[in-house]
């Protein structure tokens, strides 16, 4: 079975420092299915991202020609209210999930196979597959920077203990990769 995992850069001082999570091209070619969350599925696809270039109507229905997308998983939309799948003129099917986080994770795994499944999703999200215990890898992306203010990646956390497994890499840019997995305490 693969793992879920999210890619999150923030600040030194633990403040998420971007609204719109972009999972590593590395994390997406190990990857089965995507999870995402109806903030960053309104952003992909209201600025054009490069992973998706589609609008919520299909193309042939509003006019647009359909340039496809790089996303070549099925993508498990966290969504308000029950939808249609969505399909994109390359094929990428968009499920939506008004059921909550856990039910996405069960239905991305199973989609996924044993490949990965990607969280590309707010901070808010996140806090949930840790506090749900979902997540089993995390990449934080620590920028050189002090913002001061903004939406702490682990407030919700409150007095849950997450103990972590770490390793350590470095970038050039001064920006510190760290990727973290809950440990196992069973083991």
């Amino acid at each position: 079975m693969g793992q879920l995992t999210a890619d999150v850069t923030i600040s030194l001082d633990g403040y998420v420092t971007g609204a719109h999570p972009s999972p590593t091209d590395e994390a997406f070619a190990r990857t089965g299915a995507v999870i995402v969350d109806q903030d960053v599925f309104r952003t992909w696809t209201a600025e054009s991202s490069p992973l998706i270039d589609i609008s919520l109507t299909p193309p042939a229905a509003s006019g647009g020609t359909g340039t496809g997308d790089a996303l070549h998983q099925p993508v498990f939309v966290l969504f308000d209210t029950p939808r249609r799948p969505f399909v994109t003129p390359s094929g990428t099917i968009f499920h939506f999930v008004p059921n909550g986080l856990v039910e996405a994770v069960r239905q991305a795994r199973s989609a996924a196979g044993f490949r990965d499944m990607v969280l590309a999703a707010g901070t808010g999200t996140v806090q949930q597959a840790v506090l749900d215990d979902l997540l089993d890898e995390l990449r934080l992306h620590i920028a050189p920077e002090v913002l001061g203010s903004g939406t702490r990646l682990f407030s919700r956390l409150g007095e849950e203990y997450v103990v972590w497994d770490a390793s350590l890499l470095s970038g050039d840019s001064g920006t510190v990769h760290l990727t973290v997995r809950l440990r196992d305490e069973a083991a």
